[in-house]
């Protein structure tokens, strides 16, 4: 006859599984991916070993994010924050909803320098070059509806997302690109999503 684990062996094993999987990816694993790693179908029964983890003082959830698991013992990779890529194809009403999210990384919040939740956005094309920006980057945006003259910002304009520096002058405010097809936007709604506070770049 099988041996069955008991219940502290399965808290353990998932457990080592969430913190081996935060240690590679950089972000929590999903209920079913725990699941599937340690052999339970039922999505309760894991949320149930989870709640007993968290009651135990080793992991802290937020019950609103699907992804949202921290370790609470010793954190080898340090305070990070998960940042989602967005579609940025989306239309401007479920531009920023969960449903939008395409992938989610993480990164350090020293690095970083926020303890807010940003997004990032892949940079369609090569209308801020000049700022430093290429086609294929992923700007990264600190959320927040208002900007300053000259910051760069992820906004949307007539109802598509772009990325433009933001602009305050006497002939009011508007939006201006830096590189190839430079162009500004003026006399538009203009829609501010957040400001641009760094960008990843693959090589």
């Amino acid at each position: 006859m099988r041996k069955t684990k008991t219940s502290s062996e399965r808290q353990k094993e998932i457990f080592q599984y969430i913190k081996a999987f935060l240690l590679e990816k950089g972000y929590p694993p999903s209920v079913r991916e725990i699941g599937k790693a340690v052999g339970l179908k039922s999505s309760s029964t894991v949320h149930g070993y989870l709640a007993r983890l968290e009651a135990n003082g080793l992991i802290k959830r937020d019950p609103t994010k699907p992804r949202a698991i921290d370790i609470l013992d010793e954190r080898p990779w340090g305070k990070s924050i998960p940042v989602p890529l967005i579609n940025a194809e989306a239309t401007d009403k479920a531009l920023l909803s969960e449903q939008n999210v395409q992938e989610v990384f993480s990164f350090p919040q020293n690095l970083l320098g926020t303890q807010d939740k940003p997004f990032m956005m892949r940079m369609a094309d090569n209308s801020m070059k000049d700022a430093g920006i290429d086609q294929g980057d992923f700007v990264i945006v600190k959320k927040q509806e208002f900007a300053d003259d000259g910051d760069i910002v992820a906004a949307i304009v007539n109802k598509q997302a772009t990325v433009r520096r933001f602009v305050q002058d006497s002939a009011g405010i508007h939006l201006e690109a830096a590189g190839e097809g430079a162009a500004e936007a003026k006399g538009k709604r203009i829609n501010i999503l957040g400001r641009v506070i760094g960008l990843y770049r693959r090589f």
